[in-house]
């Protein structure tokens, strides 16, 4: 749904070829707003986002889960005039759930938690100085319930340990941000999202619907609605929020 609810509002979204990333940066266009795409690979982007006008669009390139390359983002984008930020990252080195290594626990926690803290560093204090802006992290329903693991069975995927350790963090994170920048204009709030649908089997689908009270997985418009609500003036009075978009998930 094309609207003006951004109002030519330039937004931030990092992780801008992922699941979620990708139909942010959609609706971020879609609603009247200019895009900072920050992305891994730019050509990829290129073609995920197809006929849209590129001429709203900077895309930069950015390892965001390293250090020194997230030095380098932040030194590109103090030129920039930014109103809002999306934090849709998300680093998953685990495959074998509790028999995975140490290591790799090590590694998603320490990358995901460095690069989390980084961001909304840089753009609040950007935010602070420039009078004001808004702050979207991206959560899970596993960041607030434990996964339903009767939904995996005979799939060929389930949820590794280190994601809901991350994403339940994300949602605390978010309100110390919210409270760290108080005052000030800056508002940091957090999106729980539900299961996105993309293609899964039936099986699942299936399986994941009747987990919810309107049987069904999320679309795109499920998480971009209140993630586009999130960035504009409609939610000036929320800062510190964690909204559910999860179709009733989390509700029983």
């Amino acid at each position: 749904m094309q609207t003006n609810l951004l109002n030519d509002k330039t937004i931030c979204v990092l992780g801008a070829t992922g699941k979620f990333g990708k139909i942010i940066s959609r609706a971020v266009l879609e609603n009247g707003g200019n895009l900072i795409a920050i992305v891994r690979n730019s050509q990829r982007f290129i073609d995920i986002m197809g006929d849209v006008d590129m001429g709203k669009i900077d895309i930069i390139e950015c390892d965001c889960f390293d250090v020194k390359a997230l030095e380098k983002l932040f030194l590109k984008l103090k030129s920039f005039s930014i109103h809002g930020c999306v934090n849709s990252l998300s680093y998953r080195p685990m495959t074998k759930f509790m028999d995975d290594s140490l290591e790799n626990w090590n590694l998603s926690i320490s990358k995901n938690s460095m690069s989390m803290f980084a961001i909304a560093r840089f753009f609040g204090k950007k935010f602070k100085k420039n009078g004001g802006g808004s702050l979207v992290f991206i959560s899970s329903i596993y960041g607030v319930v434990g996964p339903d693991f009767d939904v995996y069975r005979d799939e060929s995927f389930e949820t590794e340990p280190d994601y809901p350790f991350i994403k339940g963090g994300v949602i605390v994170f978010t309100k110390y941000i919210a409270s760290y920048f108080r005052n000030s204009n800056v508002r940091a709030n957090c999106l729980v999202a539900g299961g996105l649908y993309g293609g899964q089997p039936p099986t699942f689908v299936e399986k994941y619907s009747q987990k919810t009270l309107l049987g069904r997985m999320a679309d795109d418009d499920d998480i971009t609605g209140p993630t586009i609500f999130l960035l504009s003036d409609l939610s000036k009075y929320l800062t510190g929020t964690t909204l559910t978009a999860d179709g009733g998930w989390t509700a029983i």
